[in-house]
């Protein structure tokens, strides 16, 4: 089994000082929270408690052709995948994502076919968290929609954060969250109460 630091060890290929360097050489906008979520999936904990990496073969080929198509070296991109697929597999349920998923347990009307690939994936995984920019994508999903706080633009613009709740046929349930709020719980100590709630 590798080990989480495989992802460190992509940086340091790519010459990079800093981790957020190597995101943004592979075309993902980072911000500060998110950063700090990437640290703590690195490590293997957020907000005290263990934590998996869920990553579907959709969802790494995505994350290898959009920096290859913004200029990165094919190599480089392939060591960041490579290094993603060891992350999930040193995680604490040691997942694999070439595992064949059941999207017959997920039934959610999203308009976006890579949405619906996130979702399937996260229910096939068992996974209770979702952690996204893009809520309203998933909105569409139906399910229970709260409005928990504004998160403020530096350029002032105001945006409804919420907290969303999906249940499959199965009856298991998917909690999605935006990154500032994954990183709220995670500061004050309430992560546990923000699954549950």
């Amino acid at each position: 089994m590798t080990r989480p630091g495989n992802l460190r060890a992509c940086q340091r290929l790519l010459g990079h000082s800093k981790l957020e360097s190597t995101v943004r050489y592979l075309g993902i906008e980072l911000t500060q929270p998110l950063l700090q979520i990437v640290d703590a999936v690195l490590a293997g904990k957020l907000g005290g408690t263990a934590i998996q990496l869920v990553v579907s073969v959709p969802m790494l080929d995505r994350f290898q052709d959009v920096p290859v198509r913004l200029g990165a070296g094919a190599s480089d991109a392939e060591a960041a995948r490579l290094a993603l697929i060891d992350r999930a597999r040193s995680g604490p349920d040691a997942l694999d994502p070439y595992l064949l998923l059941d999207r017959r347990d997920v039934s959610f009307p999203l308009a976006d076919e890579e949405d619906a690939g996130v979702l399937a994936a996260a229910f096939a995984a068992r996974a209770d968290l979702l952690v996204t920019d893009n809520l309203g994508d998933f909105a569409a999903a139906g399910g229970t929609i709260t409005h928990t706080s504004m998160a403020r633009h530096s350029d002032g613009r105001a945006r409804q954060l919420t907290r969303q709740a999906l249940r499959s046929a199965s009856g298991h349930r998917l909690i999605i969250l935006h990154p500032l709020q994954v990183l709220a719980a995670m500061n004050s100590g309430t992560f546990a109460e923000v699954l549950s709630g």
